[in-house]
């Protein structure tokens, strides 16, 4: 895994940017995303949105949505998905907790740690040169989260090295 680094600072979306070798997702990867458009929008600028209105409804329907969103991934997980929390859950990687498909500002993301301040993203095809990626990245690290992202099939033919590199990153950031 030598020549395997993310680069800080920078978003880490598209083929030559991931982790590791770009994979496959299989089939009705993007499909899940489209039933809920709209709940992965960036965050407002600072001073600008967030505030709820007299009726309080305009943040909670959207947080309601949210909810909604990363309850129905949790349930229909993908194969990498799967297998990745069958050996993150329960501490197993040295004691780290992770959460999985869990809402954090606006989005969802596929695991966190939140003492790490790791998010691990799992992605298909369909994220090769993904400008929204770029975008959601760059979001979830203004609020002080690394972003590591990883092709489905690494993790499904090289789980190991996979597991390997979020270890190594969250002993750098002295969560381990």
């Amino acid at each position: 895994m030598g020549d395997q680094a993310v680069r800080q600072g920078s978003p880490s979306s598209g083929p030559s940017d991931h982790l590791l070798p770009q994979g496959e997702k299989g089939s009705g990867g993007s499909s899940r995303l489209e039933t809920y458009r709209g709940t992965n929008s960036p965050s407002p600028l600072a001073g600008e949105g967030g505030a709820r209105s007299a009726s309080g409804e305009g943040n909670a329907a959207r947080t309601k949505k949210l909810r909604g969103f990363a309850r129905h991934m949790r349930r229909h997980p993908t194969e990498a998905e799967r297998r990745m929390w069958l050996l993150l859950r329960d501490r197993r990687l040295s004691g780290l907790k992770f959460r999985r498909q869990m809402p954090l500002d606006s989005y969802v993301v596929d695991f966190a740690s939140l003492s790490a301040r790791l998010v691990v993203e799992l992605d298909g095809s369909q994220h090769a040169d993904s400008e929204r990626d770029q975008v959601r990245d760059a979001a979830l690290e203004a609020l002080g989260y690394e972003v590591l992202r990883f092709w489905n099939t690494d993790v499904l033919l090289r789980l190991a090295d996979v597991l390997e590199t979020i270890f190594q990153h969250a002993m750098q950031k002295g969560a381990c």
